[in-house]
């Protein structure tokens, strides 16, 4: 299922700094997935990517187990343990209230 993260960006007034992702979502995930080694916490939970900020690196995935994670991407491969570093959500509000605070 997905999720139109598009009107809570709008609600929670972060539709300047966030953009919801498309079609380009799997350009994302390939990325994360090359980043992570598999010891990473992330490794092998991401189903997709729904949104990425225009002023950094962070992108919100949504999990396999329906938690949410902003993770900042570092466009390099196979980083060393921590890397790359994330917060974990347990719903996706919680998510837009931490990304609405960290605007």
């Amino acid at each position: 299922m997905k999720f139109d993260v598009g009107n809570l960006l709008k609600e929670y007034g972060l539709d300047s700094v966030w953009s919801a992702i498309g079609d380009e979502g799997n350009y994302f995930l390939d990325e994360l997935n090359s980043e992570l080694s598999e010891i990473h916490p992330l490794y092998a939970r991401t189903e997709y990517a729904t949104a990425r900020c225009l002023i950094s690196d962070d992108v919100l995935f949504l999990l396999k187990d329906r938690n949410w994670a902003i993770v900042h991407l570092t466009y390099t491969r196979h980083n060393t343990d921590g890397f790359p570093m994330f917060k974990l959500f347990s719903d996706l509000r919680d998510a837009m209230r931490y990304m609405k605070e960290a605007d």
